[in-house]
């Protein structure tokens, strides 16, 4: 797809520092912040900052990102379900430490069930579930299956952690 602006504001600096690998633009009174690094091509990387200063997800909350170049749907606990766009975020509901989760991809004008799961979100920690697309051997098994046609990752910062 085009470039962004800030992929466009890289390829302009690293004409004069041309070991510069990426650049970030971080929120605006963010206390923290994890930053995720992909690969672009020609030796640099696209970013995706992810705002989990603990004013913007509590402890003991689930934040979903949709970082896959589709769109997903997922249904959480049974109740209505959340179409997400790619690069668009939704924060869950979480009761008993534990979110109940359904989650299909739009691929070829189609819906397409891939998973339903239960994933534990504890309450002294902030967690982060990330669905994206990926064939990089760090989301593959040993044997070099992937878990499904879309991967998922989870952060997790307990509060010991927190700044």
């Amino acid at each position: 797809g085009p470039k962004t602006a800030l992929a466009l504001e890289l390829e302009k600096r690293r004409e004069k520092e041309p070991t510069l690998v990426a650049l970030a633009k971080l929120p605006g009174g963010c206390g923290h912040a994890t930053v995720l690094l992909a690969p672009a091509g020609a030796g640099t990387f696209t970013t995706y900052v992810i705002d989990d200063d603990p004013s913007k997800l509590p402890f003991g909350g689930l934040r979903v990102h949709n970082l896959s170049p589709f769109p997903i749907m997922m249904r959480f606990d049974g109740k209505t379900g959340k179409e997400l766009a790619t690069r668009e975020t939704f924060s869950v509901p979480v009761s008993n430490q534990q979110v109940v989760y359904e989650l299909a991809y739009r691929h070829e004008d189609e819906w397409k069930m891939q998973e339903n799961n239960i994933i534990p979100v504890r309450a002294d920690e902030q967690t982060q579930m990330i669905v994206l697309k990926s064939n990089n051997r760090h989301f593959m098994s040993s044997d070099g299956a992937a878990g499904g046609f879309l991967q998922m990752v989870t952060l997790r910062r307990g509060a010991a952690s927190a700044p």
